[in-house]
């Protein structure tokens, strides 16, 4: 969310600057907006970086304007942030993490008058992200932010949160639904995809298998962070550590199995997800990186079962996605944004792959594994 990228285009700047320099005396004391650039940040929300000058000299502010048409409810995700930063603050007072800057009369977020709801962060200084796993180091450092993570949100209950997003990471519903968009057939493009559904119905056996755990209580509900990629983490620009992780907005209850099982599955595959599907990948020298990394920082976090299910979960979450990118093939690409009418079928094939690559390797991944916990 914070590296910097090119000033944001004039048009931009214009449509921006009233309500920036509305909004900024909130924050700041006599301070005019003096420069804005555009950051870093996915496709969600407009993130900009503002150089503020006043008597005290030049100083910045990370002004964020939240998607209201995917997070309906802002206000929600706004109080689990607040919470989500405050316990940070709180476990970790000295850690470069992100800080959730109120405004001079200590409100945690700012409306527009035009529908918009707006937040500050504090911005950190000298860092840089990374769209995709390269090096064996990267996936170390991403691992080891988000199992810091997980082991600092440790102490926040996790039914304190808000469920942002009901049923996210949910995959037995995820199959009903395309099962469903099967029946309906809105864009008439069920006849291409018998292969696609016939992998997946071979696999119906285990796909409820983290929900039924986590309904049992045999693995815990715990407070996590729904979006676990590398683009997620900052890193030192200098020495290309981990630095925290971003991106907040969907931090709520959920299993860590689904967020270790995300991040193994958009780092081992070295193509994007809609790159051929004899293109896919499965980097054992990736995932046993990222679980290193993993396990060291999360010290003991997670229990026996946690455990058990890491590899798993990478083929689960993998799955998930896959009859997520079907869903919306069959829905008319309704949710998933796409440049060309077979997208998200050559994401869900590239995605299947990927599932497949995992079984083939899953002994091998084991053994990594229980290698790692025995270390």
């Amino acid at each position: 969310m914070q590296a910097r990228t090119p000033a944001l285009p004039l048009s931009d700047k214009m449509a921006h600057q009233k309500t920036l320099e509305k909004l900024v005396p909130q924050y700041v004391v006599g301070a005019k907006v003096s420069k804005v650039e555009t950051l870093h940040g996915g496709l969600i929300n407009a993130t900009y970086l503002i150089t503020l000058s006043s008597e005290k000299g030049e100083e910045h502010l990370v002004l964020q304007r939240v998607n209201t048409a995917v997070f309906n409810k802002p206000e929600l995700v706004m109080g689990n942030i607040k919470k989500v930063t405050q316990h940070l603050k709180e476990v970790a007072p000295s850690a470069r993490n992100l800080k959730l800057e109120p405004t001079l009369d200590g409100a945690h977020y700012m409306l527009d008058g035009k529908g918009g709801l707006w937040r500050a962060f504090n911005y950190l200084e000298d860092c840089i992200g990374h769209e995709q796993v390269e090096t064996r180091e990267q996936a170390y450092e991403a691992g080891s932010a988000f199992g810091m993570f997980l082991r600092q949100m440790d102490g926040l209950e996790a039914d304190t949160l808000e469920e942002i997003i009901p049923n996210f990471h949910d995959t037995p519903k995820r199959l009903e639904k395309l099962e469903k968009a099967v029946e309906e057939n809105r864009a008439n493009r069920a006849g291409v995809i018998s292969r696609q559904l016939e992998f997946i119905e071979a696999r119906k056996s285990w796909i409820s298998k983290i929900e039924t755990l986590r309904t049992s209580g045999e693995i815990p509900t715990r407070t996590t962070h729904n979006d676990t990629k590398i683009s997620n983490v900052l890193f030192d620009a200098k020495t290309d550590k981990a630095v925290c992780v971003i991106d907040l907005d969907t931090v709520m209850p959920g299993s860590m199995l689904y967020d270790f099982g995300d991040l193994v599955r958009t780092s081992i595959n070295s193509v994007p997800e809609d790159a051929a599907e004899e293109e896919v990948t499965c980097r054992l020298d990736i995932f046993k990186a990222i679980t290193k990394g993993y396990l060291e920082a999360a010290q003991g976090t997670l229990c026996k079962k946690e455990l058990e299910l890491l590899v798993f979960s990478a083929k689960l979450i993998t799955l998930e996605l896959a009859m997520r990118f079907l869903t919306d093939y069959l829905n008319g690409d309704v949710y998933f944004r796409v440049e060309r009418e077979t997208q998200n079928l050559e994401r869900a094939r590239n995605q299947l792959r990927l599932v497949e690559l995992i079984e083939e390797n899953e002994v091998e991944m084991d053994a990594i594994l229980k290698a790692l916990i025995t270390h």
